[in-house]
């Protein structure tokens, strides 16, 4: 396994691991099938479940993000600002547009981050 490869199972692995914690309470974000049914939702154990759909649309968001940017990567909390952008996005009432809410959380994080660069440019904190 090369390098690059072992790094991206290693930067995938950590941001999983925050995803799958990102609001475990709201049924939006735990689960897998179907986020409305709230019985399979009551099932859900808040972490070591499987991931649902709408964690697993975040963590491609935030990874996406983390390898366009290496100075930045990824770090902890970012979740949590991708998550409340994604829910927005994804129950917009236009079908046509909740259907894109994971491109869409993609651009608006990144247009935020600009604003926000300074405060985690890791690559200048030397």
């Amino acid at each position: 396994k090369t390098g690059l490869y072992v790094k991206s199972k290693a930067l995938l692995h950590e941001i999983e691991k925050d995803t799958k914690r990102t609001w475990p309470d709201m049924h939006f974000f735990c689960e897998a099938h179907d986020f409305l049914d709230a019985e399979k939702a009551e099932h859900y154990d808040g972490g070591a479940g499987p991931p649902g759909q709408n964690q697993l649309a975040i963590t491609r968001v935030l990874y996406s993000f983390a390898r366009l940017h290496p100075g930045i990567g990824y770090v902890q909390g970012m979740n949590e600002v991708v998550a409340p952008i994604y829910y927005v996005f994804k129950l917009d009432p236009v079908p046509d547009f909740s259907a894109e809410a994971e491109a869409d959380s993609f651009w608006c994080f990144g247009a935020l981050f600009e604003e926000l660069r300074e405060l985690y440019d890791l690559e200048h904190d030397e």
